[in-house]
Order: C-alpha cells, then structure tokens, then sequence
C-alpha cells in the first residue's frame, strides 16, 4: 500500500510541475488557463487527468492506511504518535484536495464547492464557522 501512495505523490508532483508552468492564478484567466493547457500544451490533457486521478488515488491510500491502523489498533502506544501524523497529513491532503477543485474556476468546481461546504455545513459545528471563512 505504502508504494501506491508514493506513486501517487511523485505523479502529483510530475504532473502539478507541468500544470504550473501555464496556470494563471487569477479570476479571468483561470478557466482559460486549463482549457489553454488541455488543448494546446502537448499531452496537457494527460498531465491534468493524471493530476486528478493521482489525487483521488492517494486520498484512497490514506484513508486505506487510516482504516488499516484503526482496526489494528495501532491509535495506542506506542503507535500513538504516528496515528496522529497520519491524521494530520490526511487532514493537509484533504485541504489541498478542497482547494485544488476549485483552481479551474469553472462550474464544475463551482457545484463541487457548494456541495463540499453543504456537507461541512451539516456535519459539525466548526463546519459551519469554517465555511464563512
């Protein structure tokens, strides 16, 4: 399991490195940014589907890992403090995720965010403070 999560991280990087070069940050040019790099940019369509595909892959490997030392019980001492490494960097991983949906500023990213701080909204108290953030 461990390999598919670093296979996952070293695609991320390899292929965020490509998106990075022709991304525009900004409003306006978001959008057509991505279209610019899915059309244009030779195998640009491929380092951004391999970007999101990798990201789901290693939210599943965390959470597999997350699932695994819970049922192994490894929460206790003297695992405790990997435990809570492990939370934290599904925690990051998760933000990161969050976040990066919403950088092709199109509607698709548009629907997933509302639907995304909905569920926060109605899951937890915090949800709803995080939510007007």
């Amino acid at each position: 399991m461990a390999w598919a999560g670093s296979a996952a991280l070293l695609l991320l990087v390899l292929s965020g490195i490509i998106v990075l070069v022709y991304y525009r940050p900004t409003a306006k040019q978001a959008y057509e940014s991505i279209s610019y790099i899915a059309d244009n940019v030779r195998f640009g369509w491929l380092a951004i589907q391999v970007h999101r595909w990798a990201t789901g892959v290693l939210v599943f490997v965390l959470g597999l890992a997350i699932a695994r030392d819970f049922l192994w019980a490894n929460y206790r001492f003297p695992g405790d403090f990997a435990w809570m490494m492990l939370i934290g960097i599904f925690g990051v991983v998760l933000g990161f995720t969050f976040t990066g949906r919403v950088l092709p500023w199109d509607q698709h990213a548009y629907h997933a965010t509302m639907i995304s701080t909905e569920i926060a909204r109605s899951l937890w108290i915090p949800g709803e403070w995080a939510c007007y953030l």
